[in-house]
């Protein structure tokens, strides 16, 4: 074991936790596919452990994968079985672990002149606690076309479980995570011109009713257990609902945002 093995190891434990990413300003990436989604996508991987059985797989995936991170720089470290499935908590997806540099937040404006959409739209996740919603919801943003995921605190997009759940989503699509609160994150979308739009399970204008997909939007999910306070409702512009039978108290954060997103795509779509 070199010191150099045990500061990569220190610094994955490290960024497990917010204060360690905030303090790394660096994220955890486990398993093939993610590895395979992030070089894809141009992210500098910079450090990664593995198990010799990982590193000495013949299979043409792995070595592409290998060759891929040798080429951008990676450090690897070979590390016992033992190590691997602590850091992973003995999930199947692959016995390797690397650690790269959270992608910088680009200025709103900029991710709405991007925009596969006309009129764009952007996703807040509202103070979301639970990180695999938040990357669930980076994922339906990514694949519904949305210009951003902005990610009210508790809201974390670089959690391990929310960078597992998006599914490589995080890597390619426009996150911008440093916003305090709900509050913060709805003047910075008005700021940029976006009607602000909550998702509220009941009373709001029905879904079919709304229009939404007229103009720029900032759509707004809170979390399931207690939705959106009054007073973020009351700082937004729109109040939607989407009909469900009376028996049913709410759809999951992730279903909501799909269904919104893709009314939002079908009522105003236009491809650049």
């Amino acid at each position: 074991m070199t010191a150099s093995w045990r500061s990569a190891v220190a610094d994955l434990e490290r960024a497990a936790s917010a204060g360690g990413r905030r303090g790394l300003g660096k994220f955890v990436l486990e398993g093939v596919r993610l590895h395979e989604r992030a070089t894809r996508a141009g992210l500098a991987i910079e450090t990664a452990v593995c198990t010799a059985a990982f590193r000495d797989d013949r299979s043409p995936r792995v070595e592409a994968l290998l060759a891929a991170l040798e080429a951008g720089g990676c450090r690897l470290y070979v590390v016992g079985d033992d190590i691997v499935a602590r850091l992973t908590g003995g999930r199947g997806l692959g016995a390797i672990i690397g650690l790269a540099p959270i992608p910088e937040a680009p200025a709103l404006a900029d991710a709405l002149a991007r925009s596969p959409l006309a009129p764009p739209a952007v996703l807040i996740a509202a103070g979301i606690e639970e990180p695999g919603n938040v990357g669930a919801l980076a994922r339906t943003a990514l694949a519904s076309g949305a210009a951003a995921l902005v990610a009210a605190a508790p809201s974390d997009p670089w959690h391990p479980k929310a960078v597992r759940t998006s599914m490589g989503a995080a890597f390619r699509l426009p996150i911008l995570a440093a916003q305090p609160d709900v509050h913060a994150a709805i003047v910075l979308a008005r700021d940029a011109g976006l009607t602000v739009v909550a998702a509220i399970s009941r009373g709001g204008v029905p879904l079919e009713l709304s229009r939404l997909g007229a103009a720029p939007a900032a759509i707004l999910i809170g979390g399931e257990a207690h939705g959106l306070s009054d007073a973020v409702l009351a700082a937004c512009d729109l109040r939607v609902t989407i009909p469900m039978p009376v028996a049913l108290d709410s759809l999951s954060v992730n279903a909501a945002a799909a269904v919104l997103l893709w009314e939002f795509r079908r009522l105003g779509f236009v491809s650049r």
